[in-house]
């Protein structure tokens, strides 16, 4: 069977410092998780290689804002070769690193705005300066994103308000 296996397959040698892409995994990496699968690139790069870890798994160079383990097997790499009559399809056109809800952290609450929906529901949305942006990319989001509930008496708390049991009878709660 190894035989059999092995008749078209070849095994690739890099040296340090040799260029690479890498073949990435759009939907396991956060970066690309609100972009739509079909505009990430099967392979970026290139990146050199630094050095050889395992028999068939190098360590690559990767720029910071990929945020994944720079080692790889070798049928995750391919071999660069630059184009040169056409130098601008070299240029890596990955998509903006936007920061995920979970990576967004409150700086402060600059306004708030009560919004109603057509079947006459209301809600509350806050406009949001986060931290480590500029002013310029404070966004509105909703109570519900921050675990607020309304209390009885019209102000939200992080924690729905109890009721007490002297109340359960207005409320029609059983005793």
């Amino acid at each position: 069977m190894k035989k059999w296996a092995d008749k078209d397959r070849r095994p690739r040698d890099y040296s340090k410092g040799d260029l690479v892409l890498v073949k990435l995994q759009p939907a396991s990496l956060r970066v690309f998780r609100k972009v739509h699968k079909g505009l990430v690139r099967k392979y970026e790069g290139p990146f050199p290689i630094v050095g050889k870890v395992g028999k068939v798994s190098y360590r690559v160079q990767l720029p910071a804002w990929l945020k994944i383990h720079p080692v790889f097997h070798t049928s995750c790499l391919k071999p660069y070769h630059a184009d040169r009559k056409d130098p601008s399809r070299n240029i890596s056109t990955h998509p903006t690193p936007t920061i995920s809800s979970v990576e967004r952290r409150v700086d402060k609450i600059l306004a708030n705005r009560v919004w109603k929906l057509p079947n006459g529901a209301a809600g509350r949305e806050f406009l949001v300066q986060w931290k480590k942006l500029p002013k310029a990319e404070a966004s509105w989001e909703r109570e519900m994103h921050f675990g607020m509930k309304k209390t009885g008496s019209g102000s939200t708390s992080r924690r729905p308000r109890r009721i007490r049991r002297d109340e359960q009878s207005t409320h029609g709660g059983t005793n």
